[in-house]
């Protein structure tokens, strides 16, 4: 898995986004990965066995997007 999220990531121009030396943050990242499910008004996914939403506007302000 890790090579096809690296492919991934390179492809859209997201190589620094990937390589994040703190310890655990792969795995976290994994899991919202794995579970990520969009949906017309935004994305949903599981962490520790609950479910978190956001619109798409929202995490767009949240990942540091222009608007």
């Amino acid at each position: 898995m890790d090579i096809e999220f690296d492919f991934i990531f390179r492809a859209v121009g997201w190589e620094g986004f990937w390589n994040v030396a703190k310890q655990g943050s792969k795995l976290l990242t994994l899991g919202i990965l794995c579970t990520l499910q969009i949906t017309n008004t935004g994305v949903k996914f599981r962490l520790f066995g609950k479910e978190f939403s956001s619109l798409w506007k929202d995490l767009s302000l949240l990942l540091g997007f222009n608007s």
